[in-house]
């Protein structure tokens, strides 16, 4: 049995189904660079785990078999990554298999609020539909279906059939992408503020020149960032002036309609200052430290030339 440390190792030295969409753009969590990290990483990466996926994972059995019950097709649990017989760094993790006669295909479990389901639009996700169509490639298989648990009671099977001009276009994609960014270390074009940080965590003492059009850009900046520091001031103000009014009224109303309301709520927080002093060996054990870049304005005038 594939310990979760070696799952992880393992998931590194290739491309799974997951992945697909964030490598080609199509993820809207997750870019390219924090890809190429995660794959670079001389360390096992492991996701954030958050109530979602908690969730989803508590309910797959029983999920997988309500789609049993409801088919009456057998399926079976796919245990460990599968890897591609030709490409060995396209790797598949499907949730289960489900068996149709002589014909097996690829079982993906889903779960889904009811608001997230209505923007599917009658199609399934890219990010889900690029991930089935990767673990059909990789199985050599050529039918999938999804089993998505709406809302905790309404249960839905999606079919889905395997692409094979999208699989022509997108596999030498992969097997490029892992040559020029694993295997030669080069990272992909960031996509995000936090893809700066992760290829650049570092400043060097290093000047450049700025052209005409990135001054462009800078002055740009410059105006919006004050603009921004304008409204935000005016904002304060305003909501000073209506405190004003309000005082220990948690409502305010117009003609008769509630229009703001300025209600106490109790927040927790983690008092770090005094957990420093009590535990301080255990404070220094979980303190991080990590680079931060801040893009900041320098106050200079320009000479006219």
């Amino acid at each position: 049995m594939t310990t979760k440390i070696e799952w992880l190792k393992e998931r590194q030295k290739g491309i799974g189904g997951t992945d697909v969409a964030a490598i080609f753009g199509l993820n809207p969590w997750k870019t390219p660079v924090q890809v190429w990290e995660e794959k670079i990483s001389t360390l096992p990466v492991e996701q954030e785990d958050t109530p979602a996926m908690r969730a989803g994972r508590k309910l797959e059995k029983a999920i997988a078999e309500w789609f049993s019950e409801e088919t009456g097709l057998a399926i079976e649990k796919a245990e460990d990554l599968i890897k591609h017989k030709k490409y060995p760094i396209l790797l598949a993790n499907p949730d289960y298999f489900y068996l149709d006669g002589d014909k097996k295909g690829v079982l993906e479990i889903k779960t889904a609020s009811r608001r997230s389901f209505d923007n599917w639009d009658d199609e399934i996700p890219v990010y889900y539909w690029t991930q089935i169509q990767h673990y059909m490639y990789v199985c050599d298989l050529k039918k999938g279906k999804f089993a998505v648990l709406v809302g905790g009671r309404d249960f839905r099977i999606i079919d889905v059939e395997r692409d094979e001009e999208w699989l022509e276009i997108a596999v030498p994609k992969l097997l490029e992408w892992w040559d020029k960014h694993v295997n030669k270390k080069i990272p992909p074009d960031p996509t995000s503020d936090e893809d700066w940080n992760i290829i650049y965590p570092k400043s060097k003492p290093i000047e450049i020149e700025a052209s005409e059009v990135v001054f462009k850009l800078v002055e740009e900046w410059k105006k919006i960032k004050a603009k921004i520091s304008e409204l935000k001031a005016h904002k304060e103000e305003l909501e000073f002036q209506i405190k004003t009014v309000m005082k220990e009224a948690e409502i305010l109303k117009y003609k008769g309609l509630p229009i703001i309301s300025w209600k106490t709520s109790e927040r927790s927080y983690f008092d770090t200052k005094q957990f420093k002093e009590d535990f301080p060996d255990l404070y220094k054990e979980y303190s991080k430290k990590r680079n931060v870049r801040t893009l900041r304005e320098l106050k200079i005038k320009l000479e006219d030339n």
